[in-house]
């Protein structure tokens, strides 16, 4: 089992805390509200737990650190663990599993190196991937196969078969 390291997030210093593992927890600490009818402030603790993830509209997970303050995870621990994100970079899956927020599955690059893994993984709203494009374009190159079926064959519409064999999509694939 590997060992869980916490360490604070930047920017939420003694109240959040990310790990290696790709959790989040709220801290031990005192907060003062006022009471909704009396308006009389109360200082409350709030107990230090681990945050429940939700996946969020996207498929990535997001918590709650506050109201309204909803962050996705993944974001939080690289903020965490690599530092601040590089200008024209984002957070990258290796893996290409949205909810896998472990560090060593996280690294930042950019959106091209995003697209890529993401072609690579089949997880972009599509469902081809590197090896689905190959099939297809052997599959085209031989031309007894008629679009349709293919199109079929792989779940996707005729325009994608399309797309393929006259380059627009997968370019980069060779």
């Amino acid at each position: 089992m590997e060992n869980e390291i916490w360490k604070d997030i930047p920017g939420y210093e003694g109240k959040y805390q990310a790990s290696t593992l790709g959790r989040i927890k709220s801290l031990n600490r005192y907060i003062t509200r006022p009471h909704p009818k009396t308006k009389e402030v109360t200082r409350y603790l709030v107990r230090e737990r681990i945050l429940k993830n939700v996946v969020g509209s996207h498929g990535y997970y997001v918590v709650g650190l506050g109201q309204h303050n909803n962050q996705k995870t993944h974001r939080l621990v690289a903020l965490t663990f690599l530092g601040t994100c590089p200008v024209n970079q984002e957070v990258r899956h290796l893996n290409g599993v949205r909810t896998d927020n472990r560090i060593e599955n996280l690294k930042y690059g950019t959106r091209s190196d995003n697209h890529i893994d993401r072609y690579e993984y089949g997880s972009r709203m599509g469902s081809l991937n590197s090896q689905d494009v190959i099939e297809i374009r052997s599959l085209l190159l031989n031309g007894k196969t008629p679009t349709s079926v293919i199109a079929e064959k792989f779940g996707v519409t005729c325009g994608a078969i399309a797309h393929i064999r006259q380059g627009r999509t997968f370019q980069w694939l060779t």
